[in-house]
Order: C-alpha cells, then sequence, then structure tokens
C-alpha cells in the first residue's frame, strides 16, 4: 500500500529523517516510535505532504505522492492529531461531515454517515450529534476526532500521539475502541507514539527510529524477544513477558462467572449451602453489575441487598477489549485476584483471574 524509498529529510545542515525505506502493508497498523527528534513525526507529515522530502519517494499504491493534488491525497488519507483540532464553533455533526461536504455528498448520506460513524465510536447520535466541542470530555472529543478522519471512508489513516493528551484510563477504553474498529474496517495506519506500551498493543509492525535512522522494523512480538541491538533492547527495557500482556485482550481469555440477581429472594441463607464460590456478583434483572456478595454472609433472614457490597459498574468492571496487562494493573491496584468482565453499559458477560492472566503470559 505505501512504499517510502531512500526517504530523507534535511533542515540546513541537520538530517531528520536520512534515507528511510520500508513497505507499509495494507490493511495492518504500523507504529513509528523513537526518542523526541528521532524524525517520527517528520516521516508521517511527509506521507501526506504537510512537509515534503528532501530526497528519496513516496509511493501509494505504486503512484509516487508528488504526482497526485496534494488536496486528493489529503482526502484520502484521514489525519488524527494529538489535540484533535475541532472546529469549536461547529457541532458533532458538521465536524464530522467536514470532508464528505467538500467532497459534495448529498445531504443525506452526511447525515447518515455521521449515525454510522458516532455509533461506531460508541457514542449516542441523538445524544450528540448536536453538542459542540465545548461540551466534550477529552476522550469523547478524540472519538469525534477519529470519525472525523473516517468520514469520507479513506483507505490510509494517519495519526499522530493520538491519545497523548488523555488520562491513562480513558486512554486505555480509546485504544480498545479504535482496535476494535479497525478489525472491522481494516484501514492502512501509520500511528505515531512516545509509548512503548501503546506502541506493543496497537501495532502490526512497529518501526524503530533513532537520529533518523531505522534501527527496527519488525512485529512486535520479534521486538520484544529479538531487540536489534543496545539501543532497541535499553527502549524495550525489562519486564518483556508483563509488557506482552499489552498484545492479548482480555476477551480471549475470560470465563463465565456466577451471578446472582439483586431482588432474587429476601432471604439468601439457601446460597450459602448451594453456592461453592467463596462470592456472587450480584447484577440487576438486565444483567448489569451492581456489587457482590460473600456467600460466607448469607444467612436466615438476609436479603441479597443488605449483605451486597455495591460497586458501580464504571469502577469494578472492565471492558473485554481491554487488554491483559490492564486487567493484571487494575487487580493490583484493587488488590483483587478477580475482575467482571463487562460490555456495553455495564452489562456482565464473565470474569477474569490472575491465574488466567498467569497462565497465558506463560504461553508468551
Amino acid at each position: 500500500m505505501i512504499e517510502l524509498k531512500e526517504l530523507t529529510k534535511k533542515y540546513d545542515e541537520k538530517i531528520a529523517v536520512n534515507s528511510l525505506s520500508l513497505t507499509i502493508n495494507e490493511g495492518e497498523v504500523t507504529v513509528i516510535i523513537g526518542p523526541s527528534g528521532c524524525g517520527k513525526t517528520t516521516t508521517l507529515r511527509m506521507i501526506n505532504r504537510l512537509i515534503d522530502p528532501t530526497e528519496g519517494s513516496i509511493l501509494v499504491d505504486g503512484k509516487d505522492v508528488r504526482e497526485t493534488n496534494v488536496e486528493s491525497l489529503r482526502r484520502n488519507m484521514g489525519y488524527v492529531i494529538q489535540n484533535v483540532g475541532l472546529f469549536p464553533h461547529m457541532t458533532v455533526a458538521a465536524n464530522i461531515s467536514t470532508v464528505p461536504k467538500l467532497l459534495n455528498w448529498p445531504n443525506e448520506d452526511c447525515e447518515k454517515r455521521v449515525t454510522e460513524l458516532l455509533e461506531l465510536i460508541g457514542l449516542k447520535p441523538e445524544e450528540y450529534r448536536n453538542k459542540y466541542p465545548g461540551q466534550l470530555s477529552g476522550g469523547e472529543a478524540q472519538r469525534i476526532g477519529v470519525a472525523r478522519a473516517l468520514a469520507a471512508n479513506p483507505p490510509i489513516l494517519l495519526m499522530d500521539e493520538p491519545f497523548g493528551a488523555v488520562d491513562p484510563l480513558n486512554r486505555e477504553v480509546l485504544q480498545a475502541e479504535f482496535l476494535k474498529i479497525q478489525k472491522q474496517l481494516k484501514k492502512t495506519v501509520v500511528f505515531v507514539t512516545h509509548d512503548l506500551d501503546e506502541a506493543i498493543r496497537m501495532g502490526d509492525r512497529i518501526l524503530v527510529m533513532k537520529d533518523g535512522d531505522v534501527v527496527q522494523y519488525d512485529s512486535p512480538e520479534e521486538i520484544l524477544s529479538s531487540p536489534a541491538d543496545k539501543f532497541v533492547r535499553d527502549f524495550v527495557g525489562t519486564n518483556r513477558a508483563l509488557k506482552r500482556l499489552s498484545r492479548f485482550p482480555i476477551s480471549d481469555s475470560f470465563h463465565k462467572a456466577s451471578t446472582v440477581q439483586e431482588e432474587a429472594m429476601s432471604d439468601c441463607s439457601t446460597i450459602r449451602a448451594l453456592e461453592q464460590s467463596e462470592f456472587l456478583w450480584v447484577v440487576d434483572s438486565s444483567g448489569v453489575l451492581k456489587g457482590w456478595i460473600q456467600t460466607d454472609d448469607c444467612e436466615a433472614g438476609k436479603s441479597i441487598s443488605e449483605i451486597m457490597t455495591v460497586a458501580p459498574w464504571e469502577e469494578l468492571g472492565i471492558n473485554r477489549n481491554s487488554s491483559l496487562r490492564e486487567a493484571l494493573s487494575r487487580m493490583l491496584a484493587q488488590e483483587v485476584q478477580t475482575l467482571p468482565v463487562v460490555e456495553g453499559h455495564g452489562l456482565l458477560i464473565g470474569e477474569i483471574s490472575l491465574s488466567e492472566i498467569q497462565n497465558r503470559s506463560g504461553r508468551g
């Protein structure tokens, strides 16, 4: 899909990118990572001609980008940046439909596309389409930025530190949501980050750069297991098995959870006799997580509500698209060995245990 051939960018005597050659495969996420000033953002900006190379060439589908009209080139490349760049005076719907309107899409097609994309990024269209950027949280605004980049259905998506300005918890959620979207859409993505954990989680391939040079271009597994040199080895650091957990979603490892409905009984003593589990997750009639009970607390005359430890699903539950590393981090922070796995607005679909994470880590 994208070929970089002997790509070089110089600023006076300083070489920002030095004779870079590589192929970015169609439908994959290629992450560019390295220390500040290594040339990663410069490389990204040369792909859509925000800046032009000093030497070398960039081919998209075999055609040199310098032979393509700049506006046409950029309309075929979605672009997402760290600080979003939404137009503050325009609604969410207007922001998302910016490029389709430039392409003269009919209004009904623009409206339909806005609805599709809001649903895709997990925001309710009826609630968000008429909001303004100032009414959004940082995570919501970043999602809208991704939706805007996808609006005209470009085959290529360029992302420059897209989640860097978001707090760690929302960043994990955005990463999981993007991977879910990418699994459906299979865009060709070039993703710049300074965060190794993010690179390992997001990338099909990782390009490690230093001082404008390619140091290693490989799969995350190979970079973790076989660093090319001391620089990559030091960059990757220790605890490689732990970092590898970022590659695996919870959805591959969780199992069915034992539950009881909050309204199920006013006398919960039978639970103690019948259940072998030390605890049960408590759900409402719709299956939404409400908390948990210790089965030893089930005594004659006591209801589920009386003995339940209430815990909002937003605080307790972990999304099925989150990584095993995130699950392990949450377990250590909360001092628990099991987490409930939820989807949507708190629907309990299972649980993940410390032993399952340890087994997955052992399989490497």
